[in-house]
């Protein structure tokens, strides 16, 4: 719930308040723990191994999600 509450404060920051969900806030909160144990458990061979192109990439989808 920490994280999911992260992800509100980044909405009310960054997102218009038409532009966004309760919804969005917990997709991105999903998003950013899947994706990362996933990686750290080898189960994502796709993800690029590069480290900053890695997050963008991430980052990316997560603000993608947040707009939900």
């Amino acid at each position: 719930m920490a994280c999911v509450n992260l992800m509100r404060l980044v909405q009310g920051q960054f997102l218009e308040a038409k532009s966004f969900s309760d919804q969005g806030a917990f997709a991105a909160a999903q998003l950013i723990i899947t994706i990362n144990y996933n990686y750290v458990l080898r189960a994502m061979p796709g993800l690029t191994v590069d480290h900053d192109d890695r997050h963008r990439l991430i980052g990316e989808i997560v603000a993608m999600s947040l707009k939900r």
